[in-house]
């Protein structure tokens, strides 16, 4: 009796999974943190510079060490902070692929 109740929830499990990828469910761990008073980042701001810059450095990073962490800018006000962390049994060839593919969508997911 109780392998047909683990048969059932596998069977739930996966049905979960495959209703979440046919939905296209956006990640819902997405928070996007803005500082103090909201803080807009324009395209010419220094902020926004250093956040590239950053960014471009971190999912270089990563993949070779499997984790990067870091912090660019001349002020608190224009300091952007990092981290990028990929698992111990991914191959540093995903870990590039999934830090690439991160640092595009935190730009897309948190524009300022």
């Amino acid at each position: 009796m109780s392998s047909s109740r683990l048969t059932s929830s596998l069977y739930l499990l996966a049905f979960a999974l495959l209703l979440q990828n046919v939905l296209g469910i956006e990640n819902s761990f997405v928070r996007c943190v803005y500082g103090p008073n909201n803080m807009n980042a324009t395209a010419t701001s220094s902020y926004n510079t250093s956040l590239s810059v950053l960014l471009g450095s971190m999912n270089q990073l990563a993949p070779v060490e499997g984790f990067a962490l870091g912090s660019l800018g001349q002020s608190s006000q224009d300091r952007p902070y990092g981290l990028l962390l990929c698992r111990g049994d991914v191959s540093s060839s995903d870990c590039r692929t999934c830090a690439l593919l991160a640092t595009s969508e935190i730009r897309k997911s948190c524009p300022k």
